[in-house]
């Protein structure tokens, strides 16, 4: 069974939303979805999943209770983000899915904007216009990254722009063509227990020949990791996303000259320990080095599939003057 579409063919949509203990946003976030599908001129039935990760709040009840044609999920004990995100996918009926943040809100025309970019049939993903609930602050976008010191820096352009390529879509609100998200195989437990994930599916993608598109006029808002912090402290996350930064390069960047240079440089950002902002880097380094086996596992896997070099993506995606006049990057490498 898939959902009707306006068009009445190809684009047919699933929705999968990935939940624990979300009850007090779960709500809002499905009265926009049907809010949006609704103007989007879709019929029912729709396919709208929740992936539930073994929720203690009453998201369970609040979705049996007051939205029933929702479907169900349910994990029997937390897994993390990227588990309960691969199991709901794994539900879906449609050709194409969006993978939505139980704390994202999506403008009532998100579903009216999309189709047109999959009709370049190398189109894995479109990524939206995400803002903060104030309407003004960037969240989320276009993505652009360099390669810095044997590290990778990577920000979004806070400016409405024009659709186009991004580096990668955010996992919190976009759409995903189902067939080559499961060649993919889905989002990587290696970024466990979260971030970078979306990152890596959509850089695995472009090195396959497989464009993330960023359109502006799917529009949504974004709370903000409202999850992920009841369970961790700040600088945690930070040093989550540190770890990760070092596993994607070691994953991914099979570059032999740009992964020398991550090598060589390795020594001199080990001995930043010191140095106020850093010490979360170091940290991240020696945690990331349990899991060193399981990335060049992979890493192996993903060479023999790649048709761009990753010289040629930090090209494509290096900021211009403008980019940089509207989001000047002020964070650190491998923090980003």
């Amino acid at each position: 069974m898939s959902i009707n579409t306006p068009r009445g063919e190809a684009r047919a949509l699933s929705i999968v939303i990935p939940n624990w203990n979300g009850v007090k946003m779960l709500g809002g976030c499905l009265e926009a979805v049907t809010h949006a599908l609704h103007f989007a001129g879709y019929s029912p039935p729709w396919d709208v999943i929740i992936a539930d990760d073994g929720s203690t709040d009453g998201s369970v009840d609040l979705v049996r209770e007051q939205f029933p044609w929702v479907r169900l999920a349910l994990g029997q004990e937390r897994s993390g983000f990227i588990a309960n995100a691969n199991r709901g996918i794994q539900f879906c009926r449609n050709p194409y899915f969006l993978l939505l943040n139980n704390d994202v809100i999506l403008h009532e025309e998100f579903l009216a904007q999309w189709q047109d970019a999959f009709d370049d049939p190398d189109v894995f993903s479109v990524t939206p216009l995400l803002l903060r609930p104030d309407g003004v602050t960037f969240d989320s976008g276009r993505r652009v990254g360099v390669w810095d010191h044997g590290l990778i820096r990577h920000w979004v352009v806070c400016k409405r722009g024009e659709p186009g390529p991004t580096l990668y879509g955010s996992g919190g609100a976009s759409i995903y063509a189902t067939d080559k998200f499961r060649v993919l195989g889905g989002l990587d437990d290696l970024y466990r227990p979260m971030y970078m994930e979306d990152l890596d599916i959509s850089y695995r993608g472009w090195k396959r020949g497989w464009k993330t598109i960023y359109q502006p006029a799917c529009l949504a808002y974004h709370h903000g990791s409202v999850s992920s912090k009841k369970v961790y402290q700040q600088r945690e996350l930070s040093g989550i996303i540190a770890k990760n930064h070092f596993l994607f390069i070691w994953k991914n960047v099979t570059d032999r000259r740009l992964f020398q240079q991550h090598l060589l440089w390795l020594p001199f950002w080990m001995a930043q320990a010191w140095r106020p902002g850093r010490r979360v880097v170091s940290l991240a380094f020696f945690k990331a080095l349990a899991q060193t086996r399981e990335a060049f596992q992979k890493r192996t896997i993903e060479r023999s599939q790649e048709r761009i070099s990753d010289a040629e993506l930090w090209k494509l995606f290096r900021p211009t003057s403008d980019d940089f006049r509207n989001s000047p990057y002020l964070g650190l490498a491998g923090t980003a």
